[in-house]
């Protein structure tokens, strides 16, 4: 039982998993920031790639070239990206960020509104 429950906390992922995006609300044409934060990865999610799916339906992909985890020191291992959006026009926008290393996965939903 401590197993399974462990396997499917790993496959969440770290639970200080930080995605966001700055400001929510604004006069168009905005520009948001995404943020993606793991300060403290497990191995399991260590250097994640991140997918972006924008509100108009395309697509973006960063993959990192991150040292393994056994030869980085534990305060290097924190992961951080960010992304600025195109100008966003009037409406109500969805932005899904899909974090992934192996075949775990995290998929998070972002919105924004622009007025």
């Amino acid at each position: 039982m401590t197993t399974l429950l462990l396997a499917a906390l790993l496959a969440l992922g770290p639970s200080s998993t930080e995605v966001r995006i700055t400001p929510r609300l604004g006069m168009q044409p905005l520009v948001a920031l995404i943020i993606v934060r793991i300060p403290e990865p497990t191995p399991d999610w260590y250097c994640p790639s991140v997918e972006i799916t924008w509100a108009d339906g395309t697509h973006s992909l960063h993959e990192a070239d991150c040292e393994p985890w056994e030869k980085t020191a534990p305060e290097d291992r924190a992961f951080s990206w960010s992304r600025r959006t195109l100008p966003l026009g009037e409406g109500l926008h969805q932005i899904q960020v899909r974090l992934k290393q192996g075949k775990r996965e995290q998929v998070h939903t972002l919105q924004v509104e622009v007025h």
